[in-house]
């Protein structure tokens, strides 16, 4: 799948900031305040998001039956999407996420000590989620511009 246009969409990151930098910008999605309620009403008291619980049925024409035994945590799920990263000067680049938005993204799970995905890509594992942040959205910003311009000097991309 080719990522050539941004924005991209990515989450959880639990703050209702925009946050600019040199190259680009992160921008909450229209609907945050909804997708931080499904946060907080599965956040476990521990300040991590724990992967669902699921089990295996069989489905048959009467009724589905659950298969004793069978539960346990998801191996992958996903979170709802709190951000899109923008990065107009590389619109045209092919494999975005696997370059400048990948780079960004994890940049930004690294400031805020937690983790955040692509939209549509899935999670293992447990996820914090901090109710304090690391960092405010400026200094995220500064931060940003810095790595990102080294990062693309080393890249060739600026």
């Amino acid at each position: 799948m080719s990522d050539a246009l941004t924005p991209i969409s990515f989450g959880f990151l639990p703050y209702n900031w925009t946050i600019k930098f040199d190259y680009g910008e992160i921008i909450p999605v229209p609907n945050f305040d909804k997708q931080a309620q499904f946060i907080e009403k599965h956040l476990h008291k521990d300040g991590y998001f724990y992967p669902p619980t699921v089990k295996t049925i069989i489905v048959n024409r009467l009724r589905p039956r659950t298969i004793p035994k069978t539960k346990r945590p998801a191996h992958l799920y996903q979170l709802p999407v709190s951000h899109t990263l923008d990065i107009p000067s590389v619109k045209n680049e092919l494999n975005i996420r696997e370059g400048a938005a990948g780079f960004m993204i994890h940049l930004l799970a690294f400031l805020f000590q937690t983790r955040l995905q692509f939209a549509d890509w899935a999670f293992d594992g447990r996820i914090p989620i901090r109710k304090q942040p690391s960092v405010g959205p400026f200094e995220a910003g500064r931060c940003l511009s810095q790595a990102y311009k080294v990062w693309s000097i080393d890249n060739c991309i600026i």
